[in-house]
């Protein structure tokens, strides 16, 4: 009785730490995974733009929903949507699960006038 009692003792003292601790692990993972996204999706972006600078300034997974938002500054003669169907090309070869995001945001930035285009699960919307 009393090696049952001492046993539930350390299980009811440890359970929350052992919990807190898997928690951090698979928060830590999902954290290195977006980062890799994060690099992955800046890096195809701005090696596949006829420009002067990619930003990418955020992308999030939210209520199950995921959110990418990119700047596109400087677009040497090209139209956006010239430029914008380059990147999306080149994500959806590059970049793996890039048709589940479900809005990614690239804002053109020419001259100081601000132009979006908005693609949802890989289609530009017009």
């Amino acid at each position: 009785m009393y090696i049952t009692k001492m046993n539930s003792r350390i299980v009811n003292r440890f359970t929350p730490i052992l919990a807190f601790l898997i928690i951090i692990l698979f928060n830590g993972c999902g954290m290195q995974e977006m980062m890799n996204k994060t690099n992955k999706i800046h890096d195809v972006a701005l090696s596949n733009c006829s420009c002067d600078d990619v930003r990418l300034m955020n992308y999030t997974e939210q209520n199950f929903r995921t959110y990418a938002y990119i700047e596109v500054v400087g677009m040497n003669g090209f139209s956006k949507k010239e430029i914008a169907n380059k990147i999306n090309e080149a994500l959806k070869r590059e970049v793996t699960d890039y048709c589940k995001i479900d809005e990614f945001t690239m804002d053109f930035i020419n001259k100081g006038n601000h132009e979006t285009v908005i693609v949802r699960y890989c289609k530009i919307e017009e």
